[in-house]
């Protein structure tokens, strides 16, 4: 085999020789939304959408017109680049060697972008200048081989751009080369002009290979590329599919080829042991190993272009209309229920519909369909032969396969009719009656019932009779011709049951199933509920499941398939599950699966076949296939996607209101992991952080939990929101944590961000120092201003008393010059005396009348000792005065100082500043008078503190006393003291009353 047809046979890719870009019409999808979801300009996605990837943090990322779109589980953005004019990017490709790089062009600049520190960087590699000169204005493909990265332009030009060295090399295009087709073969770059030449890609130019493949020829294949595993895919141009697998020939696979004749442009990728193949029109999954089409989706008015797998397998499809994400699931197939039917029947070769429109029902076999209307409301409908007999609320009906003819038969108000082949007799339900009709519809018995309405009915294949009523099931025996009833008895329920009792037969049993549970009557009759003690179903405060029963199918291999009525939702706790044996031999319900189904009102369920359950509900009608495995529990995580925080950016002053205008200022967005802990101003401490997972699969009934440590304690309660305001947070740290509950009930892993808030300046260590400081000097002050107006006060009082010891001392030196004169007039005397004894008796008299002097004067002189001790004790009283007085002049002080602080909180620092300046100016102010008064009235100024002492008066009375005895007005002290002048005149006359004033 030649080089030329190796190289071929290996092609991994061929894009199309002609290029269209106009969607062609495509046939109707019986899908819903439930699996899809279309994100358009008004999710504010560009509408032509090119190139996709998606990151393993789940990132959805779009090559647009307009720059790089951004999906991320919360919302998308448009990053523009480093904002070109122009960019117009149509192509996107990861580096293979560095899942952060991302290399992306198109008609302008070329470059790529790094996910790095939480944000895009941009580098260009090739300006729009060169891409015009040399790549011919448009990229058409990206390649990699190692470390060199491969531009390749619409002109057939190539640039090579090194990424360890950053030189860039050029290939200049193939001469006479208008339109060509591109590939990529074991790292070697080929290309295919119009002609058929094939080129590949040698050193700094095109070398042409001369021999035709023959792959080529014999297929003129527009798309081929080889996977893993020796597996190749090709499209011939007849737009026929070719598969082949290891060392077996290729083949064609002819479904596939009829179902991509109308495309255009095809992609195919591999993922496991699947194939998904992309054309404009349609979105296929083959099953490699049987060639069977597990999946299969066709665009409604779109062109798809490219479509990425996120890490759950499903598919994100970019289109000439947005963004399409598209789950792959197999084991669900849903239809809208647009002819509101409420309950299915199989009847031979016919399909019955009991629409919701209750009068009506529609009549459907491989030829024709019709819809017939009764005067009633339609119950049930059953087949006889060639005729469908119908009960309604106005009797029973009998009509003709075609429907040419109706006729009433009977008339009443019916609710069951059921047909028993083997007796060839009809059973028919009314209200309070059962009724027996032969073949030719007469009634041959009826059998009266008082034990209430009846509401359902059945026949088992032995012709034993089962109904119901409102909470109580019945059985019936009749004669062998059924004129006659042999018993009747009361079912015996294991518990206390009521509402929508139903039966079906399974191996000669008869099932009963309502809302709380399935029954398993025996041969005995003894019932037995198959769902009591499910060890993976809880139970509510009265012992009874959350979840309900009220539809069931029997299935293969014992098992059971059933339903609520109501599933799925916020408040519903019930969903359709299968009931099944373990190996235990005990019975276990599964419902993981079908929660996926979503929030439903069911009002029938049809066995298709023993895999195949039909779940018809009132919105939509949905397939299960049993036989399908559980859908993957894929591990997912929850990011914190952006955080936000409140900024002032004016005031508006409206009246007397003022209203604050904020704008959110994003500080992260979580595209890689938090690098550092976020530093946060106390102005800005509201914060808003908006979360996402990437988990895609039915997004709606994601729920999140939260909490913030260092303010709350436990989770939050699981709800839908993506986004959590907190306000007004104190300085600290915290951190954020959020976690994500799928559909399925699958928690993922937590996502977690630190931030710290700032504490406000007048919280700061340096302002509590500041505080300090002024507290000392305000105390400081005080202390001085009472140490100097006591030291005034002792000094004065030691002067006086000074004065007083001196007065007293005088007079006692006088006192003694006197006695020592007398003593000298009494030596004289004593003299005289000896001279003259007659004069002894007076001058014994006189002697008397001086010791009675002495004796006063020594009481004198021990009262003047005594006055000493008093003031004395004076001193030492005032000195505990002086510490009282201080303490209380402390406590003053840090009353004052704690309402300064107050103020700087409240009321900012411009006003506390201003306070503190009018408290000092204060201060002086009252200093200046208290020494004015002290001066002269030191009486008055006395008792003043004598009663301030005895707490017979408040400091604030002590102020306004001093003020008041030097005249100054009550408005004066009032802007002096911030005292009120009503008080003042009532502390004036209390002074008064004490006879201070």
């Amino acid at each position: 085999m030649s080089s030329d047809t190796i190289y071929t046979f290996r092609i991994t890719s061929l894009i199309l020789t002609l290029m269209l870009s106009i969607a062609l019409p495509v046939k109707s999808q019986s899908r819903l939304e439930e699996f899809t979801k279309h994100f358009t300009r008004k999710e504010r996605v560009a509408r032509d959408c090119h190139d996709i990837e998606v990151t393993n943090d789940g990132l959805v990322m779009v090559a647009t017109g307009y720059g790089i779109n951004v999906f991320n589980g919360y919302a998308w953005d448009m990053k523009l680049m480093d904002k070109p004019k122009h960019p117009r990017f149509n192509k996107l490709k990861r580096d293979e060697k560095n899942a952060h790089r991302y290399y992306v062009g198109g008609l302008s600049k070329i470059g790529f972008f790094v996910l790095k520190n939480d944000r895009f960087r941009f580098k260009e590699i090739i300006s729009f200048k060169e891409n015009k000169e040399k790549l011919g204005g448009r990229l058409l493909n990206i390649y990699q081989k190692d470390e060199r990265i491969f531009f390749l332009g619409a002109s057939s030009g190539c640039i090579v751009y090194n990424q360890q060295t950053g030189q860039k090399s050029y290939v200049p295009p193939i001469n006479n080369t208008v339109s060509f087709s591109s590939l990529k073969i074991n790292q070697d770059i080929l290309i295919t002009s119009a002609k058929g030449d094939l080129f590949k890609l040698s050193g700094n130019h095109w070398l042409k290979l001369v021999a035709p493949p023959s792959l080529i020829q014999q297929y003129q294949p527009i798309f081929l590329k080889e996977f893993e595993n020796s597996l190749l895919v090709l499209i011939s141009s007849e737009k026929k599919f070719y598969l082949k697998t290891g060392t077996s020939d290729i083949r064609e696979i002819p479904r596939i080829s009829a179902l991509i004749k109308g495309g255009a442009k095809f992609q195919v990728k591999q993922q496991k042991k699947y194939l998904v193949i992309l054309t404009n029109e349609l979105l296929l999954k083959l099953n490699l190993a049987n060639n069977e089409i597990g999946f299969q989706y066709t665009f409604k008015q779109l062109a798809a272009n490219d479509f990425a797998f996120d890490l759950q397998g499903n598919i994100w499809v970019t289109t000439n209309n947005g963004v399409l994400y598209i789950e792959l699931n197999e084991k669900f197939t849903f239809q809208p229920n647009n002819k509101g039917i409420r309950k299915s029947k199989r009847l031979g070769n016919y399909e019955v519909y009991l629409l919701k429109s209750e009068h009506k029902i529609e009549i459907n076999n491989s030829k024709r369909s019709q819809t017939i209307i009764f005067d009633g409301f339609v119950s049930d409908v059953t087949l006889d032969n060639n005729r469908f007999l119908v009960s309604t609320s106005k009797g029973l009906y009998k009509i003709d396969t075609v429907g040419s003819f109706r006729k009433k038969i009977l008339n009443g108000k019916f609710r069951r009719v059921v047909n028993y082949l083997p007796k060839q007799v009809f059973l028919l339900a009314g209200t309070q009656t059962l009724q027996v009709l032969n073949k030719e519809y007469k009634v041959i018995n009826t059998i009266r019932l008082t034990d209430g309405g009846i509401y359902n009915t059945f026949i088992s294949t032995d012709g034993v009779i089962y109904y119901s009523t409102v909470n109580e099931v019945y059985q019936i025996r009749l004669s062998s011709d059924f004129k006659s009833v042999l018993s009747r008895r009361k079912l015996a329920f294991p518990a206390k049951t009521r509402y929508s009792f139903s039966f079906f037969e399974k191996g000669n049993r008869v099932y009963i199933v309502n809302a709380l549970g399935l029954f398993k009557v025996d041969n005995h009759e003894k019932i037995t509920c198959l769902t009591a003690n499910l060890q993976n179903l809880p139970l509510n405060e009265q012992g009874i499941y959350h979840q309900k029963f009220s539809f069931a199918k029997p299935l293969a291999n014992n098992r059971f398939f059933l339903t609520p009525v109501y599933s799925g939702g916020d408040k519903s706790r019930s969903f359709p599950g299968v009931l099944s044996k373990n190996q235990a031999g005990r019975y276990t319900f599964e419902t993981r699966d079908f929660k996926r189904i979503g929030s439903t009102v069911t009002t029938d369920v049809k066995k298709l076949d023993s895999n195949h359950i039909q779940i018809i509900t009132q919105k939509k009608i949905i397939t299960c296939n049993l036989n399908k495995g559980n859908i993957p529990a894929h591990k997912f995580n929850s990011y914190i996607r952006e955080v936000s925080l409140k900024q002032n950016i004016s005031d508006t002053i409206q009246g007397d209101l003022v209203e604050n205008n904020y704008k959110d200022s994003i500080i992260y967005q979580g595209i890689t992991q938090q690098h550092k802990v976020e530093k946060i101003p106390y102005g800005t401490n509201s914060i808003t952080l908006k979360f996402a997972s990437n988990y895609y699969v039915a997004t709606e009934a994601n729920r999140y939990s939260y909490k913030l440590e260092g303010l709350e304690k436990s989770w939050s309660n699981w709800s839908k929101e993506q986004k959590k305001e907190y306000t007004n947070l104190r300085e600290g740290t915290y951190t954020f944590q959020v976690r994500c509950k799928n559909v399925y009930g699958t928690i993922s892993s937590v996502d977690t961000y630190t931030f710290t808030i700032l504490p406000p300046w007048y919280r700061t260590w340096w302002a509590y120092t500041l505080y300090l400081l002024i507290g000392v000097s305000l105390t400081v002050g005080a202390s001085m201003s009472y140490n100097q107006y006591r030291s005034r006060q002792l000094r004065k009082r030691n002067r006086e008393l000074e004065q007083t010891v001196a007065l007293r001392t005088e007079e006692i030196s006088g006192q003694k010059a006197e006695i020592t004169q007398q003593a000298t007039q009494l030596k004289v005397t004593n003299e005289s005396l000896n001279a003259a004894n007659a004069q002894l008796q007076v001058t014994a008299k006189e002697l008397k009348t001086t010791n009675q002097a002495l004796h006063k004067t020594n009481l004198e002189l021990q009262t003047t000792n005594e006055a000493l001790e008093d003031a004395n004790a004076q001193i030492k009283k005032e000195q505990e005065d002086k510490l009282k007085y201080y303490v209380q002049r402390v406590s003053d002080s840090n009353e004052r100082f704690v309402e300064v602080i107050d103020i700087f909180k409240s009321r900012g620092l411009e006003v506390g500043l201003h306070f503190l300046e009018n408290e000092l100016n204060t201060a002086g102010k009252m200093a200046s008078i208290q020494a004015e008064v002290r001066e002269a009235y030191p009486e008055f100024i006395a008792k003043l503190d004598k009663v301030l002492l005895d707490e017979d008066i408040t400091y604030t009375q002590w102020k306004v006393g001093q003020c008041l005895k030097l005249g100054k007005s009550a408005n004066e002290i009032s802007a002096l003291l911030d005292v009120k002048p009503s008080t003042i005149y009532s502390y004036g006359s209390r002074l008064r009353k004490a006879g201070l004033l």
